[in-house]
């Protein structure tokens, strides 16, 4: 029985903020109920990633600026997400399906009995808010496990094209690579070091406040099989971040590759044909037809998209396709669909045991790290995400090529591992304990359990616990390098202890230290960053001594009315991050492994400050060009634009050195057709300073960052949690849940987060929904 045919029923019980307490007998009532209660909140963002899944942007929104739709139809079109959902759903478990059978279900009630004014006002009335089947959630999932790779090459497949007799054919700009790996923090306490000896966690995924990539929160209940609270990525099954009785879990997103770039040497008489060892290999060439609506008329386009034995062809920026070589992509996650049972198997986890299991069973993570502890006072990291798994000589090439090829290692820093292609010996190696042919199987998979603590913010696996470092993992999972300034934050808060007995930490102690704003950078150069402008006041530069005056009364956080801190950010963005890592033109002393999270931390000599002085220059023109104060505050420069009101906000950005960060820098591509209040009143672009730190005139108008922030303690009561969702449950501009919890967030403000029958029936917002299908 299919899900259109199937009768669905589950209850729905409904508290402050907007947040459902679904309760059902079976999964796919449990589905059904997620689906429905999703829709209310994000039926516009929901349906809109269908039609984009579909390959079919073009036939309701037209080609597109410089035919970016047609271009974006016809790479999901050769993905084929759709087919692979339609081969693929049989081959997850059985709750599994009856799961995302019944999401379908929801979703399509809700469209069915909701009235106009239930939709936002970008939807009203489109022509695509049409019924969907459980194969289009699949080819959604699939496309959201490709978040960390093919989404973001889709772009470079269909224009790339033989080199003809004029040769080869226009490059993207450098601009168009997808950025960096998006910022987040996961800790996970212990019982050596919690005051209870029990397990606590703080999650505070940093992720985009619009689109696709935004949090839902919900909480999903089967007597005696299943009680899960948490969030998940709008349209998601399931919990992704969260906890049950007996675990919690938070997820950061792991700097490791999932996927590589394959370079071809091409055949010099035929630049479709290239040698693998000492073979010649024809390339495909695969016709997509698209529909295109042009004037209100539908026509077909058809448009080329080659590939190899790996996978696509790519036009990648400064590279394309030229007569000597090509570049192709294969994917670790092209037909994962194991990740949808393996979070449902986390959710319902018994024991950290069980907990590990689901990982172990289905090796499904796409491309995330996992942070976790338990009640008992055990926790435990891992880097689950599916990885190629390279040849020794394959790591070998690679390495050869960091140290010698700038591009190479250009690429590497945007997630991007280049391989040869031509040499059978860099393919990925096959494992019979593997997921899927090439990937690294799990034993081999960087994981710690410890009783004091677990951490990660975005750095590779090594320094989990500096305690017990992890230093065997593959290059496709990080380096051993210095750690980011957020990371070190991250280590320095933790090992500063807590309030408790012997410096043990307490709930309290968590949400004080992810909300503190305090700079550990500005801890350890402040003073020193002072005295150097003092001296070049001393030395005839007065205009300085004014500068060192704000540095000296800033308190070193980035709170509301922290007066300073705006300046000390713009002068951090006149150093790459290297420089805010390891010896150069702005430390003296190098980066010191044996002492990973507090080195560097001297400054160069006053002879050495040649690019310091730029730096505090330049930080003070960026200044002046947004019309800010020096002495400007995160509460004066820095604000979240909801609904037609501008909000003050704190919160660091990604190099200030402290854990909790906003930013109006989206690293992950948002694809929605989502209003984006952001962009509105956003100020004008400032040359050589926007693409640093965001900042425009008038300030930064944040669009990503803090997201869900949760802070949970098992107690003998049970777990025991207080959260917030930054942006709100609702995607709707009118909806009272689209901006009610951003002030909790400004006020620092955490919430309980209700989990037991006795706290949800006792909630003066409830009010209880009995949902059936016709």
């Amino acid at each position: 029985m299919d899900s259109s045919s199937k009768s669905y029923s589950c209850e729905i019980r409904w508290t402050t903020k907007g947040v459902p307490h679904i309760k059902a007998t079976n999964m796919g009532d449990l589905g059904f109920g997620q689906g429905y209660a999703c829709s209310k909140h994000h039926i516009g963002t929901l349906l809109d990633q269908i039609v984009k899944v579909r390959g079919e942007r073009s036939l309701y929104f037209g080609p597109g600026e410089n035919d970016a739709n047609i271009i974006g139809d016809a790479g999901y079109k050769y993905l084929g997400l759709r087919k692979l959902a339609e081969e693929g759903l049989n081959t997850i478990p059985q709750k599994g399906q009856e799961f995302v059978k019944g999401f379908a279900a929801g979703v399509n009630y809700f469209l069915k009995n909701a009235k106009p004014e239930d939709f936002p006002k970008w939807v009203r009335n489109a022509e695509w808010l049409k019924p969907i089947s459980e194969y289009d959630l699949v080819a959604f999932y699939s496309d959201i496990s490709l978040a960390a790779s093919s989404r973001n090459l889709i772009p470079f497949m269909a224009t790339a094209t033989p080199p003809g007799p004029d040769g080869p054919a226009p490059t993207p700009p450098l601009s168009a690579l997808p950025g960096g790996a998006l910022a987040s923090n996961g800790w996970a306490i212990g019982g050596e070091l919690s005051s209870n000896g029990r397990g606590m966690v703080v999650g505070n995924p940093h992720f985009p406040w619009y689109g696709e990539n935004r949090f839902w929160e919900c909480h999903l209940s089967i007597p005696g099989e299943i009680d899960v609270y948490g969030v998940t990525l709008v349209g998601a099954p399931g919990i992704l971040i969260g906890f049950n009785a007996n675990v919690a879990w938070t997820h950061t997103f792991s700097v490791g590759k999932r996927f590589t770039i394959y370079k071809l040497r091409l055949n010099e008489e035929d630049p479709t044909s290239y040698y693998f060892g000492d073979h010649l290999v024809q390339m495909d060439c695969h016709d997509i037809t698209v529909k295109v609506k042009r004037d209100g008329v539908v026509e077909e386009v058809t448009k080329e998209v080659w590939s190899s034995q790996y996978g696509p062809i790519l036009n990648l920026p400064l590279l394309g396709w030229t007569n000597e070589f090509a570049l192709s992509s294969r994917d670790a996650n092209i037909g994962n669909l194991a990740f949808i049972a393996q979070f449902l198997e986390m959710d319902s986890a018994n024991s950290m045991e069980e907990f590990k299991r689901a990982h172990e069973n289905e090796n499904g993570m796409p491309w995330a790290n996992t942070i976790a502890a338990d009640k008992d006072g055990k926790t435990w990291y891992i880097d689950s995400s599916r990885t190629p798994n390279l040849s020794e000589s394959g790591k070998k090439w690679l390495f050869d090529k960091i140290e010698n090829d700038p591009f190479t290692k250009l690429l590497l820093d945007n997630r991007i591992a280049m391989l040869d292609g031509s040499d059978p010996d860099c393919d990925w190696a096959d494992d019979p304990k593997s997921p899927a042919p090439g990937l690294m199987p799990f034993f081999s998979l960087p994981q710690l359990s410890r009783d004091d603590f677990v951490t990660n913010s975005n750095d590779s696996p090594w320094l989990t616990n500096p305690k017990e470092l992890i230093e065997d993992f593959s290059p496709m999972q990080g380096f051993i390098e210095p750690p980011t300034p957020r990371t070190r934050a991250c280590l320095a808060t933790l090992f500063s202890g807590g309030t408790g007995e012997g410096g043990r930490i307490n709930k309290d102690d968590l949400v004080q230290k992810a909300l503190s704003n305090k700079s550990e950078t500005g801890a350890l150069i402040r003073d020193q960053l002072v005295r150097r402008l003092e001296e070049f006041s001393e030395a005839g530069e007065s205009e300085f001594l004014d500068i060192s005056k704000i540095l000296k009364n800033w308190d070193l956080h980035f709170n509301l009315d922290s007066k300073g801190a705006i300046l000390f950010r713009e002068i951090l963005a006149g150093f790459d991050l290297a420089s805010l890592k390891d010896a150069g033109v702005l430390y003296q002393d190098a980066f010191d492994v044996n002492s990973p999270y507090n080195t560097p931390r001297q400054l160069v000599s006053f002879e050495n400050s040649g690019h310091i002085k730029s730096a505090v220059v330049n930080a003070v023109k960026a200044l002046e060009s947004a019309g800010l104060s020096l002495e400007a505050s995160p509460g004066v420069a820095q604000f979240a634009l909801i609904s037609g009101e501008k909000i003050p906000v704190h919160g660091a950005y990604e190099t200030d050195g402290a854990a909790n960060i906003l930013s109006p820098v989206n690293e992950l591509p948002n694809s929605s057709r989502e209003e984006r209040e952001d962009l509105l009143g956003a100020g004008d672009y400032i040359s050589g300073r926007t693409e640093k730190t965001g900042l425009k005139t008038g300030g930064y108008s944040v669009s990503c960052g803090t997201s869900f922030l949760y802070v949970l303690s098992f107690e003998d009561s049970g777990p025991n949690a207080q959260g917030v969702l930054v942006y709100g449950q609702s995607e709707d501009l009118e909806s009272p849940h689209h901006k009610d919890q951003i002030q909790d967030y400004v006020a620092k403000n955490l919430r309980p987060l209700l989990y037991s029958e006795k706290d949800i029936l006792s909630c003066s917002d409830l009010w209880i929904e009995e949902v059936v299908s016709d």
